[in-house]
């Protein structure tokens, strides 16, 4: 279960360097405006959820296989609304418009939920 995990984190890591950087290049031509920080905050909160949550769903897969799939669908509900609370947190107290930024966090956040997911139906057909 461990070597799963690190294998998991090793995958992550490469594919959050990867979409960060398309993204940050993106950002550099200026096509979308945000704020470093703002950019941090899209993928840090990604990231983290995702390296927090594997390890449960890898716990599923030892213990409880037949059951893996529901435990990953309901710990992508419980990350969908860490997200939910995350975005309330940034741009409820702003009166400007933050439109750019939540437009960019669902778009990566979507590429994390492709990435997760392509990982979990490659390990319950295993």
């Amino acid at each position: 279960m461990i070597k799963d995990i690190f294998r998991f984190y090793l995958k992550l890591f490469v594919f959050a360097i990867v979409l960060a950087a398309i993204h940050n290049t993106l950002h550099y031509f200026n096509f979308y405006a945000l704020s470093n920080q703002e950019f941090y905050r899209i993928h840090g909160f990604n990231f983290l959820a995702s390296v927090f949550l594997y390890p449960i769903l890898a716990y599923a897969f030892e213990y409880v296989r037949n059951k893996a799939g529901f435990v990953y669908l309901g710990l992508s509900i419980f990350k969908m609304l860490l997200a939910m609370i995350f975005m309330a947190i940034i741009i409820l107290p702003k009166d400007n418009s933050v439109q750019s930024f939540a437009l960019q966090f669902l778009i990566t956040y979507s590429f994390y939920l492709i990435f997760e997911t392509l990982i979990t139906v490659k390990k319950l057909n295993s």
